[in-house]
């Protein structure tokens, strides 16, 4: 079995395959490749798999780890700052408290404290590529919806309907709905 260090530092590699796809997938949305975009969600599934899998082995050997430097300590999945879900989290311990929290052999392990450092890193670079992708998203499925609304005669390129009502919402509904 792997060590602490070499767990995060596969775990970091697939964070960093995570980041690539995020930003080949904005692509894909800016350039409206559909196909492009299955075959990324498609890779992205499989390496959020081997993610989840190395978060596992990771929790158990951090969890081993934390054993060896304080045996009469309560674990950190025991201690009441572990049900928090504070800001801060590492992947896949979003509800087990901060980092800090969960490396109490930290200081034990410098190697390990700086993967665990760089994964965090990873993590939030991932989270906020994903955000905006998410925007990117919303963003063009607002413009589907008006299309829609314009294809099917619901609304005029004023943005409202025969009837004189904004087309802001109904619109949007009804594409929804079909999603």
């Amino acid at each position: 079995m792997a060590s602490l260090t070499e767990t995060l530092e596969m775990e970091a590699q697939v964070y960093q395959g995570l980041i690539k796809l995020a930003l080949e997938k904005r692509n894909a949305l800016k350039k409206g490749d559909l196909n492009h975009l299955e075959s990324i969600t498609g890779a992205e599934n499989l390496l959020l798999r081997r993610a989840a899998a190395l978060s596992r082995q990771r929790e158990g050997l951090s969890a081993d780890a934390s054993e060896k430097q304080k045996p009469d300590s309560v674990s950190a999945e025991e201690s009441p700052e572990a049900e928090t879900g504070r800001k801060g989290a590492l992947p896949g311990n979003q509800n087990r408290g901060t980092a800090a929290d969960q490396m109490p052999w930290a200081e034990a392990d410098p190697p390990s404290a700086d993967a665990m450092a760089r994964l965090a890193r990873l993590a939030e670079e991932l989270r906020q590529i994903n955000q905006l992708n998410g925007e990117m998203i919303r963003h063009l499925l607002d413009y589907v919806n008006f299309s829609l609304g314009l294809a099917l005669g619901e609304t005029s390129a004023e943005g409202y309907y025969r009837t004189g009502k904004s087309s802001g919402l109904k619109v949007g509904r009804k594409l929804n709905r079909w999603l």
